[in-house]
């Protein structure tokens, strides 16, 4: 007969949960009051009646069924099941976007305070400014100057103010290289950290800045990681697919899918003024200032 110690170990190392009926959710209890560790039934019936220690020979009997269960399943039951598995991830792939294992791991790269970065932007773009409030902690990015609204009828006007411009920047510090999540099937979800090189291709994409205001400003990237980045801009300027060469390419970048900027970002009131928006000095950490 094994002791209560060796028990409790076994149970343990089994995935048991043991917790004392005193102080529920306190979680293992190395000293319960009863012996037994496989119990059932709950305090009005009495737990005593119920219990069995795992080397009862009931418990172990049903351990047994449970492991012959296993070991007859059908060969052609398990070859259905391997290969529905295989239909599954193939079914999914194609919702993968392309490189997608490029974004996967954590490369921080230079960690960038978006003050730092509107700074940066603002030796490019005078006018931008940053919204005051975050969304899904993103702070949309926007712009004072002519640019295009989209009519009820699907006609397109040119207006002038302060608009934002559909691209925003992670709240607080942004690593240089984006971080996606992925489920249980690899399929992309969201951004678990939005890369600030990302940003900078969606303004390039947009004709916002250019690629050599970039390279002037940030300075040009290095290291394996930064091959996304080249990539992309090949793309920009050509028009074909930065692998395949292929005008219209089978292996369309589905990463867009993914991000959250179509949040209604309210203007800053000091840049409906007309007023430019600053950084506060950096050392009092403050975010955002308007003057």
């Amino acid at each position: 007969m094994k002791t209560k110690d060796e028990l409790i170990r076994e149970a343990k190392a089994r995935g048991a949960v043991i917790v004392s009926d005193d102080d529920q959710g306190s979680g293992f209890d190395d000293n319960p009051t009863e012996g037994n560790i496989a119990c059932v039934g709950d305090r009005e019936t009495g737990y005593a009646a119920f219990q069995q220690s795992y080397d009862d020979q009931a418990v172990i009997d049903a351990e047994k069924r449970a492991q012959d269960a296993q070991a007859h399943i059908p060969a052609g039951l398990q070859e259905a099941v391997t290969a529905m598995r295989e239909e599954n991830t193939d079914a999914v792939r194609a919702y993968r976007y392309r490189f997608q294992e490029e974004y996967t791991g954590w490369v921080p790269g230079q960690i960038m305070w978006l003050g730092d970065f509107l700074q940066k932007l603002q030796t490019l773009r005078p006018d931008t400014f940053f919204a005051e409030v975050s969304y899904m902690g993103l702070r949309g990015i926007g712009f004072v100057g002519p640019h295009d609204v989209k009519q009820e009828d699907g006609t397109v006007r040119i207006e002038s103010g302060p608009y934002y411009s559909g691209v925003s920047y992670h709240n607080g510090n942004a690593p240089e290289w984006t971080q996606v999540r992925l489920d249980i099937h690899n399929l992309p979800t969201g951004e678990k950290y939005r890369g600030w090189r990302a940003v900078l291709l969606s303004l390039v994409r947009k004709g916002i800045i250019t690629e050599q205001q970039c390279d002037d400003v940030f300075g040009k990237p290095s290291g394996p990681r930064s091959k996304s980045w080249y990539r992309s801009l090949w793309e920009m300027r050509n028009g074909k697919c930065g692998e395949c060469r292929k005008d219209v390419c089978d292996c369309m970048d589905k990463f867009d899918y993914i991000r959250s900027d179509n949040y209604a970002y309210p203007v800053p009131e000091g840049v409906q003024k007309g007023q430019r928006q600053e950084v506060e000095p950096r050392e009092e950490r403050r975010i955002i200032g308007t003057w």
